[in-house]
This record gives C-alpha cells, sequence and structure tokens, in this order.
C-alpha cells in the first residue's frame, strides 16, 4: 500500500525528522515491481531505503520512497564451504549471529554493524580487518528500467574502500535482492589483527580463538567504543578514513608525529580520521542537539531533537577545519538525503 506524508523519523538510525511524500514498504520482489510501475506511471522520482543506518535526512523527501523489507535466506551446502544467499530485509547482525550459531565463518568480525544486508555491498562494509568483498560471492538485483532481475559476480562490483559500482555506474539504477556469500564449514581463517579485538582476547585468556570468540570479542569491543543507535541516534561512523600520500603524511608527521597510519598501497596510506578530527578540537563538540561523540569524534550524534540539516551542518564545520589543518578533505561515509 502506497502511504502519503509518511513519517520518516524512525526508519533511519539519525532519528531526525522528515516527511516522505509517498512511501512503500515491500516484503517481495512482485511488490517492488509494482511500486517501481506505481512511479513511473506518476512521474515520481524513487528512494531506496534499507535499514536506514547510513542514511542522513536533511529535509523532507518529495519523492517515493520503497522501503526494501525483503526477509528470508536459503542454504548450499559443499563441503568445506556454504553458500548463502540472503534477502537485502535481512538484518545484518541477525545474519552475523545466525552464521556464528551454525559454525559458518568469515564476517564474525562484522558483528554489530547496524543496518540491512542490501546496504552491504553498496558500502563493502568493513570492520576490524574484514570486508564483505572478501565472502561475497555475487550479488542479486532488480533492474529499475526493464523490472529485469540479474546478478553481479564480486568481479563485477568493483568493491574498493567503502566502495562499489553501486554507489558509481549503478547508482540508482537498480534495486538489490539478495547478496551470496561463501562462508567456511570448518577450518576457519581467524583474523584478530586489530589491536582492540586482540587485547579483548588477551584480557579473556584467549590464545586460540574460535569464531564465537571473535564475535563476542567484536561485540564488546563495538558497545564500549560506539553510541547504540537505539539510544543516541547516528549512523556510525560519518567520514571514510582518508588515503592520502606518503609525502602528504611526511607533512603531517613534522607537526603531529602520532598521527595513525596504515599501508594503503605503495605510494598511498590510509589515516585515522578520527585522529584528524579529535586534533582541530571537534571531540566531544555541541551544537544544539547535535555533536560529534564524547569518545568517538567519528561519530556524529543527534542528542534528542537535533535536525538533519544540524548533523550537516557539523559536518561541514569538521569537513572545513580538517582540510585547513591538514590539507585532507574528507569524505562521508554517510549517504545525504
Amino acid at each position: 500500500m502506497i502511504e502519503q506524508q509518511k513519517d520518516l523519523t524512525s526508519l533511519t538510525t539519525f532519528h531526525v525528522p522528515s516527511i516522505a511524500e509517498h512511501y512503500c514498504k515491500v516484503t517481495s520482489v512482485e511488490e517492488a515491481r509494482s511500486v517501481i510501475e506505481f512511479a513511473r506511471k506518476n512521474n515520481l522520482s524513487l528512494k531506496i531505503l534499507g535499514g536506514g543506518s547510513n542514511i542522513l535526512l536533511t529535509k523532507d523527501v518529495n519523492s517515493l520512497v520503497l522501503h526494501t523489507c525483503i526477509d528470508g535466506m536459503k542454504t548450499e551446502v559443499n563441503t568445506s564451504t556454504t553458500l548463502l544467499t540472503v534477502n537485502a530485509g535481512v538484518e545484518w547482525h541477525s545474519l552475523v549471529s545466525y552464521c556464528v550459531e551454525n559454525s559458518l565463518g568469515g564476517i564474525e568480525n562484522l558483528a554489530l554493524i547496524p543496518g540491512f544486508v542490501g546496504a552491504a555491498p553498496i558500502q563493502n562494509i568493513g570492520a576490524y580487518g574484514v570486508e564483505i568483498a572478501d565472502v561475497l560471492e555475487y550479488v542479486t538485483v532488480l533492474d529499475l528500467s526493464t523490472l529485469e532481475i540479474y546478478t553481479l559476480s564480486n568481479t563485477e562490483c568493483k568493491f574498493g574502500y567503502r566502495d562499489s559500482i553501486f554507489k558509481s555506474s549503478l547508482l540508482g539504477k537498480v534495486l538489490i535482492l539478495s547478496v551470496t556469500l561463501r562462508l567456511t564449514n570448518s577450518h576457519h581463517s581467524i583474523n584478530y589483527s586489530y589491536k582492540d579485538v586482540a587485547l579483548e582476547l588477551e584480557l579473556h585468556s584467549i590464545s586460540n580463538p574460535s569464531i564465537a570468540d571473535i564475535f563476542t570479542s567484536v561485540v564488546s569491543v563495538r558497545k564500549r567504543k560506539l553510541p547504540d543507535p537505539n539510544v543516541l541516534g547516528n549512523a556510525g561512523s560519518f567520514f571514510k578514513n582518508p588515503v592520502i600520500s606518503k609525502t602528504l603524511l611526511e607533512k603531517i608527521q613534522s607537526n603531529f608525529p602520532t598521527i595513525p597510519s596504515y599501508k594503503f598501497d605503495d605510494e598511498n596510506v590510509k589515516v585515522a580520521a578520527a585522529f584528524l578530527i579529535e586534533n582541530v578540537g571537534m571531540k566531544g563538540y555541541k551544537m544544539n542537539d547535535v555533536g560529534t561523540h564524547i569518545h568517538q569524534p567519528l561519530v556524529l550524534v543527534n542528542y534528542g531533537n537535533g535536525t538533519g540539516k544540524e548533523v550537516l551542518e557539523v559536518a561541514n564545520t569538521i569537513i572545513e577545519k580538517v582540510q585547513t589543518t591538514f590539507g585532507i578533505s574528507l569524505q562521508t561515509e554517510v549517504n545525504i538525503w
């Protein structure tokens, strides 16, 4: 059913006010096709909403918002791996929990990331040394023009750091229906290269961790470091960790010798956006009822009654200060409507 003047406040994790001119929740491919045809016949632009965990609403949405809530999954078990096809409306953390409970390895490091499965390949979500690109076989999509269904292989998705073809040439052209992951049944590759996870394991005297140990450690770290969006409105990391040249890093190190950096390729390094934001004096910054989180400046928060415009104003202030101080142009992870 197409709803008019739909309040979207509760449908995004920022919990900022916004009204959609038209809205429809879809739970099947057939419903999605019908909504797309309705939009076409009525000359309505289309916006696609999933779990709402990576969107900042800065105004009312004068479009038809298609809310993808197609649930369900199916498995194909092989000798050493399982192909798991998961529909776009499945909650991501629920999927990770299911995999750990069923001894399917590969995404345990991605625990507690909010949102739905459909958004995962768009962002190439990643955390603690793992990206969805590491385990993704293919993505099944619905072409918004032809209404035909087709698949894209891992290579065709053109994954990069928090990037994919869905943010470039296929932006606004397809609806993601499902993702298919190849997960290990046994002899899992355990990744605890990140310091926070390794320290958490050490705290509990775990020297030979299982995927369940990694899952539990990641959940513990994220709960300690990041605000719960159900309690404090946020969309996780608002900015990407920027990739800069080694030459620029050396220049910055002359004034900020402790800046964290990680090799990206032979010519470039990735630096911590949180460090940049903190060192321009924006950690714990508050304007009206929005600001940066007191413990993690990479996370912008709505303290209760903030607006999307106010969050964006804080983000733009951060971008300007970081550019002036470091010569680095921060890019957002969050989609801004």
